[in-house]
């Protein structure tokens, strides 16, 4: 099924207990299609949410739940946003996955210029929009004027003009997907993608309201912290899959970037059993008191 311009976007939202952010992001992507004059679909995928957030869902979105407009996904348990996304991606039926998480705003003005852009550009598999910071307004990263291509070498060595809004091609992305095991390392699978299928476009267009002040985002410090097993792997991979486009200074970084992830890693390893250690003491000091 396709829409006037040729073209059907999913949107893709995984979720894990943001029952109050969740509704905005929600309402975006819907005033996003609805000014787009394309046929979208919308997929939330609760990641396991112990809040009321699919409550909070279905009685909001009933009437585009039944048009099918907006589809519910849920995982029983929390697998994590990198599964969730990926499943999300696996039940998409359009021709371009937007990927959007969900506590960020799509900008419903630029929904019919960023359509007129995938179907102008569709040789490329991905195209990076820009973000504006939902709190001050301002552009995330350098100002940019023009589009430009940005190769392998590019990606890698440079990286992107800051945060940036993915849409992907589903036909190209759908053999590769996600690095499982890897939360918030989407790059990885960038860099193969870019590898093997060639350059991406950066568009100039501002996209998406990116929220910066979420303490939950894996971005955030704390969130660093969390996955810096994940992130020791991921510049791993990054040093051992790519070492020939790797400038000297972007390996040096690589390597110091995957010896200080894995210390946080062991660190917290070691913390985490010691902790267990005094809590299984304490249960049996407690067992003998009685």
């Amino acid at each position: 099924m396709t829409d006037k311009t040729g073209y059907f976007l999913s949107i893709i939202i995984p979720t894990y207990n943001r029952n109050r952010l969740i509704v905005h992001t929600v309402d975006s992507a819907l005033e996003f299609c609805k000014m787009s004059m394309c046929n979208t679909e919308i997929i939330v995928v609760d990641d396991g949410s112990t809040d009321s957030t699919i409550e909070t869902l279905t009685d909001r979105y009933q009437n585009e739940i039944d048009s099918a407009i907006v589809k519910i996904m849920h995982n029983n348990r929390n697998l994590g946003v990198t599964k969730a996304r990926n499943e999300g991606i696996s039940s998409a039926t359009g021709d371009w996955l937007l990927l959007l998480d969900s506590d960020d705003l799509l900008i419903p003005d630029t929904s019919k210029q960023l359509i007129d852009i995938l179907r102008n550009y569709s040789s490329y598999g991905m195209i990076l929009f820009r973000c504006e910071c939902l709190e001050t307004g301002q552009l995330i990263g350098p100002s940019q004027v023009f589009p430009y291509e940005l190769t392998l070498s590019g990606f890698l060595n440079r990286g992107t003009p800051g945060e940036c809004l993915p849409v992907l091609k589903t036909s190209y992305f759908s053999n590769y997907l996600y690095y499982p095991n890897l939360n918030g390392c989407e790059g990885y699978t960038y860099a193969c993608m870019i590898r093997d299928l060639g350059s991406i476009r950066i568009d100039p267009l501002i996209a998406r309201r990116y929220r910066t002040g979420n303490n939950d985002r894996l971005s955030s410090s704390k969130g660093i912290i969390r996955r810096a097993c994940h992130l020791a792997t991921f510049n791993r991979l990054l040093m051992t899959q790519f070492f020939e486009k790797l400038f000297i200074s972007t390996l040096l970084t690589t390597v110091l970037k995957m010896i200080c992830y894995w210390s946080i890693c062991q660190i917290g390893r070691i913390i985490k059993s010691l902790t267990n250690i005094t809590q299984s003491d304490g249960k049996d000091m407690e067992k003998q008191c009685h």
